[in-house]
């Protein structure tokens, strides 16, 4: 059995001639490209060699490969992790995988539908819902209430106009 997967980067170009890629990150732990991390990229692992920020990127280079003609096949590739090496949040701070696919209920008891993604926007998160209609609803202490996890549930306590 494959152990599930947590994407923390994406491979969106190469980088020179040398075996180089440029990655976009995933995550907020950015360690996890440092010299000698092990990654996976469907399934199979790669170790990084070395790693250097560029650009809001990284640069980085895996370990046996060389030149750009080995790498340019990973071009819009995720990198991953197992998601029993995923670090523990902060009380109350979550995984946006851990938030996708729960329930969303008011607290009046009203289903509003299942949470299939989160916007950052900056200021704070918008979870995105989609139900009988599709509800942006602002990840604030004032409006989120209750987040389960283990249950796949959220209660909301909706502002003024939120639901309209």
């Amino acid at each position: 059995m494959i152990d599930e997967k947590v994407k923390v980067g994406k491979i969106v170009t190469t980088h020179g001639v040398k075996g180089e890629v440029k990655v976009v990150s995933l995550t907020e732990f950015e360690e996890r490209f440092c010299s000698g991390e092990e990654l996976y990229i469907e399934n199979e692992i790669f170790t990084i060699e070395k790693s250097r920020p560029h650009k809001n990127q990284f640069c980085i280079k895996f370990s046996g490969y060389d030149n750009i003609n080995e790498v340019t096949h990973l071009v819009n590739k995720y990198l991953e992790i197992n998601k029993t090496d995923v670090k523990p949040l902060p009380e109350g701070k979550f995984y946006v995988f851990d938030l996708e696919g729960c329930k969303v209920y008011t607290d009046a008891g009203e289903y509003l539908g299942v949470l299939t993604s989160v916007k950052q926007t900056g200021s704070n998160d918008v979870y995105v819902v989609k139900g009988e209609k599709e509800y942006l609803i602002p990840a604030l202490k004032k409006v989120v209430k209750k987040v389960d996890t283990s249950k796949k549930q959220i209660i909301i306590t909706p502002m003024e106009g939120l639901l309209d």
